[in-house]
Parts: structure tokens; C-alpha cells; sequence
């Protein structure tokens, strides 16, 4: 008999991400330490690490910060405002002085001219308070996996993308959902060049890349917006997808785990378990695969291709019995499949069952998958 075919099916999966263009809503990930959760930012061009805090008024930083950004130029005298007294969540009064944050940058996202209060203590907290939130719209913060969601309507929200640079790759989105890929290619770089910051279009030209079978530029493209924003999970699931088509099946395994880690809820997610699946059955690694092929289904009970590839990694590893169960639910989903009753007609002979095979194997002749005729000649005649 022949080998077993598998159903990994990357060219569907690669039109997942065409139309997840989202301008509106954006999840940031946010790291819990010490019972608070930090949040990287640059101001002006410098990192810092800051504590998302709701209950301050203003982006907070301490004498020692203020000190650097000033001394090394980061911080001008035209961005001091003035003077104020503050008081903090116990009650205590302390003088700070008021400045003006040119640009203030997080998880992609760039909002200028943010007020901010220098605390003058030297080990003063750096806070993310209400001076940069307001400028965000609308959001959600679930304090139990510390995720940050920015949604539709936030007017506020820029994906370093102007209303230039946005209308290009607007108009280049449309131009790939009608396949003038020539076209869509020309207002994406477009875009990219009014906005060198614009990592969603940059993603979405990477996508665009990978359609027309450049997967190395499409990773140049994706390492760039994952570069602008490290939480961007739908770059790191086309990454992955286009290492798998270049068989670079480590890295595809190593962007897809990225990709689950920053994922905010469970919509989709079944996808990228499967496709994680997929890239661990290239490397052999069969009980990994099972693994992942187990959670995709736990999220998706209709997940006809995981089905059949956990199938497929049972009949490696000779648990026909499994791999029958596996291809009958296939099956059940999906009727039409003569590939899923060739298979399945593979494990039954395995297992010595030759007159349930052949009638599997029938079958699939009956639905048109042709491959099937040499063992029905071979072995059932």
C-alpha cells in the first residue's frame, strides 16, 4: 500500500489572514511583575518600562528619568509646562513638575503631545495613567490575564498610520480581495512609504507576498511589523506559515507557539494549534503533533483536517484502532471526502480487516479520489 496522505492544507490557511485588517480594535499583552503589570514604552525615542495604572491622573516618572531624558536631550525647556502639587493613592502631598511628552510609543501605537508629571523623588514609580489612556477611546482591561483591549471607534488609535498612508492600504486590501495583486502591491508600498512605521500594512504585504509565492519577502515583511509591534499575534501566524512553506519547520513551530502565547481569547486559535500540528508531524514528531491536533479539536470539534492529521499520526505511531476512530469522525463531518475513506480503508487493512477495507476503499473511487484504484487492484480483486 501506498503511505498515508495527510490533509495539511497551508494554501486555505494562508487566506486566513487577507481580510484581518482591524484599524479600530488592538489587544495589548501586558506582563504581570510584582503583583502590577509593566508595559515597555518609548518616550521621545527612549525606552521605559511603565505600570499600567487607571487611578493616576497623569503618566508619571521620577526625578531620575526626568534627569537622563534632559540631560541628554530627550526632554527640552519647551516641553516644561509648570509646577503642581500631587497627591498620591495615600493621601500624601508632593511638588512635581509638568511636562509635555513630544511622542510616547507602546505595542505600535504612537500618541504625541501626552502631559506627564515628574515626580521629584529619584525612585518614584513610572506610571501609565490617564493622560495617555484618554487618548486611546474606548478600552477594556481584564485584570486576570493583564490583555488590553483597544476597541472599534477609538478614534484615537493610529497604527503609526496616517490618513494617507491608511487610504493606500485600504485601497490596496481591496485591490487583493479582488486578486489585482499587481495593483494591491503598488498602494502597500505606497503606504509603507508615507508610514516607514506602519506595521499593519507591512503585514498585510506580507500576506500579499506569500500569495504570490515570495514567502522571503512575505518574512521580511512580517519580521518588520512584529519588529514595530511585538504583540501583533497575526504577524507571527504568517511568519510561521511561510517558514512552513520554505520547510523551515522549527521556525514555524517557534512563531506559532509566539502566536498562542500573545493570543487574546479562543476565536481562531484551533488554526494555529492545528498548523503548529502540521509543522511537528514534518519533523516527526508525532506524539507533538497528537498534542497539538488534540487542543485544535478541543477548540473546534469540527475540525475536519485535524481529524484526519491525528488520524494520519496515529497510523505512524500503529494505533490503527485510534486512526479509525479518528478518519469515522472525519467522516461524519465531512461525507464527501474520498481521501478520508481511503485512509481509513488503510488502517482497516492493517488491522486484517481486507473485505471493510476494500469497501472503504470503494467508496473513495465513488468520490473521485482516482489514487485509490491501484490497491483496489492489487488487493481486492
Amino acid at each position: 500500500m501506498k503511505n498515508i496522505l495527510t490533509y495539511i492544507l497551508l494554501t486555505t490557511i494562508l487566506l486566513f489572514g487577507k481580510s484581518q485588517i482591524s484599524y479600530g480594535q488592538t489587544t495589548i499583552n501586558m506582563k504581570k511583575e510584582g503583583g502590577v503589570y509593566s508595559i515597555p514604552c518609548s518616550v521621545n525615542g527612549i525606552g521605559l518600562k511603565f505600570i499600567f495604572d487607571t487611578g493616576a491622573s497623569n503618566v508619571s516618572i521620577s526625578l531620575t528619568e526626568a534627569n537622563f531624558l534632559f540631560k541628554n536631550g530627550y526632554l527640552t525647556k519647551k516641553d516644561i509646562i509648570g509646577s503642581a502639587n500631587f497627591q498620591d493613592a495615600t493621601g500624601n502631598v508632593s511638588v512635581g513638575t509638568i511636562i509635555n511628552i513630544r511622542k510616547l510609543e507602546f505595542s505600535g501605537i504612537i500618541l504625541n503631545n501626552v502631559e506627564a508629571q515628574v515626580v521629584h523623588e529619584l525612585n518614584a514609580p513610572l506610571l501609565l495613567g490617564q493622560s495617555a489612556m484618554a487618548k486611546l477611546g474606548k478600552f477594556q482591561f481584564d485584570p486576570n490575564s493583564g490583555a488590553l483591549t483597544l476597541l472599534d471607534n477609538s478614534i484615537k488609535i493610529i497604527d503609526s498610520g496616517t490618513k494617507e498612508g491608511r487610504a493606500y492600504c485600504d485601497s490596496g486590501n481591496s485591490k487583493q480581495e479582488l486578486e489585482d495583486y499587481n495593483g494591491a502591491m503598488t498602494d502597500y508600498n505606497k503606504a509603507i512609504d508615507i508610514n516607514p512605521n506602519f506595521f499593519r500594512c507591512y503585514w498585510l504585504r506580507g500576506v500579499l507576498k506569500s500569495v504570490m509565492g515570495d514567502n522571503n519577502g512575505a518574512i521580511i515583511d512580517f519580521t518588520k511589523s512584529i519588529k514595530l509591534n511585538p504583540d501583533f499575534k497575526m504577524a507571527y501566524v504568517n511568519r510561521g506559515w511561510s517558514k512552513a512553506d520554505l520547510e523551515d519547520f522549527k521556525g514555524s513551530i517557534i512563531d506559532f507557539t509566539k502566536a498562542i502565547q500573545v493570543w487574546d481569547g479562543k476565536d481562531d486559535l484551533a488554526i494555529i494549534y492545528f498548523s503548529r500540528g502540521c509543522s511537528k508531524k514534518e519533523l516527526k514528531d508525532e506524539i507533538g503533533a497528537i498534542a497539538d491536533f488534540n487542543k485544535a479539536i478541543e477548540l473546534d470539534p469540527n475540525d475536519f483536517q485535524a481529524y484526519g492529521n491525528r488520524g494520519h499520526s496515529k497510523m505512524i505511531l500503529k494505533d490503527y484502532k485510534g486512526a479509525i476512530a479518528d478518519f469515522d469522525k472525519l467522516i461524519e463531518i465531512h461525507p464527501e471526502d474520498g481521501l478520508a475513506f481511503y485512509n481509513r480503508g488503510q488502517a482497516k487493512m492493517a488491522l486484517g480487516q481486507k473485505d471493510n477495507a476494500c469497501m472503504d476503499w470503494r467508496k473513495a473511487g465513488e468520490l473521485g479520489y482516482e489514487n485509490v484504484f491501484e490497491d483496489i487492484k492489487e488487493y481486492c480483486n
